[in-house]
């Protein structure tokens, strides 16, 4: 009789203590990357707006801060990176040369992008850790372009490369946030999207899922016993901004306001130095997606950070699930 109860105990215990029992070590498997910076100059020089007010100043300086702190991450914690790394940034500058060349696989032109996720898909296996990161536009409110698209520069060019003699200015291409999820679904093992993007929340809510991570013991006990798949998942996403709300950057920080935060929630600051202690770090030594969003979001949604324009403050989103991601142990 004590041993039931005893067991019963046991068990309580363990149900109550929140989550944290399906929270697993980090598989031993590669990090694979999709990392994209798009900062727009050459669209807007193109046009002679050189101080176009939605040209973006730090989307590049973002995606390469992204870049080599995964590097870092990865020499830190004995966790290879793949061969799947692939880096896309349009280049700042005034002139065409600046820029990456449009028959280049690193211009981050849609068509790029997907080749680059359907590579993913065929180099990643179930133990791997897929990225993948943009810092870039989101689109709100244009005609048959869903809410939190992911926009994508395109060009084409003839004669001379200096601005102002292109053939065709440069058009947009964009990626729905459904159209994301079913592709980035389709890699191997475990996926984070991470997107610094005004609107960008709105691939959670294509997602179905809410907006962040705690989860009630009660709905996992439920899930448990009946055919739902609450919560469980191997595709994860953590974003700047709700679907409502717009992504900042900050001159001050020479950064978006979420990727900075995000940086030293992982380990390291915008300039590359590593910190004593990740300041995302949770009490069992990890870094994840639960711990980055605790950190980032009171952090990102400062008054100082406020959006002049649309009068709101950033408010960073995360699927909620009842299976933690865990990303690096330290």
């Amino acid at each position: 009789m004590r041993s039931k109860t005893f067991l019963g105990i046991l068990c309580c215990c363990l149900l109550l203590s929140s989550c944290e029992f399906i929270l697993k070590e980090p598989a031993e498997g590669k990090i694979n990357y999709l990392v994209i910076g798009e900062s727009y100059y050459a669209y807007f020089y193109s046009k002679g707006l050189n101080e176009y007010s939605n040209r973006l100043n730090y989307t590049v300086a973002d995606a390469k801060s992204m870049k080599e702190t995964i590097a870092k991450i990865s020499s830190k914690t004995g966790r290879a990176i793949g061969e799947g790394h692939y880096v896309m940034l349009e280049e700042e500058g005034t002139q065409y040369s600046d820029f990456a060349s449009e028959q280049s696989s690193a211009y981050p032109t849609l068509e790029n992008v997907n080749k680059g996720l359907s590579a993913l898909a065929n180099i990643s296996d179930d133990d791997s850790l897929t990225i993948i990161y943009y810092s870039g536009h989101g689109t709100d409110g244009l005609p048959n372009i869903k809410t939190g698209s992911l926009c994508f520069v395109k060009q084409t060019y003839a004669g001379e490369k200096t601005v102002g003699n292109f053939s065709k200015l440069i058009d947009f291409g964009f990626l729905a946030p459904q159209e994301l999820l079913e592709k980035v679904n389709a890699i191997p093992g475990k996926k984070l999207i991470i997107l610094d993007s005004c609107y960008s929340g709105a691939i959670a809510d294509d997602y179905g899922v809410t907006h962040n991570t705690d989860t009630n013991i009660g709905d996992i006990w439920d899930a448990y016993f009946s055919d739902s798949q609450y919560g469980l998942t191997d595709l994860y996403m953590l974003t700047a901004a709700s679907s409502q709300t717009t992504s900042t950057e900050y001159a001050n920080l020479e950064h978006g306001v979420f990727t900075y935060y995000l940086l030293k929630g992982l380990g390291w600051t915008a300039d590359g130095e590593e910190l004593s202690t990740p300041a995302a770090l949770d009490s069992n030594g990890y870094v994840t997606l639960d711990s980055l969003y605790k950190f980032i979001l009171p952090k990102a949604s400062q008054s100082q950070y406020q959006d002049l324009t649309h009068l709101t403050r950033q408010h960073a989103t995360t699927n909620g699930t009842a299976n933690n991601l865990v990303l690096f142990k330290y």
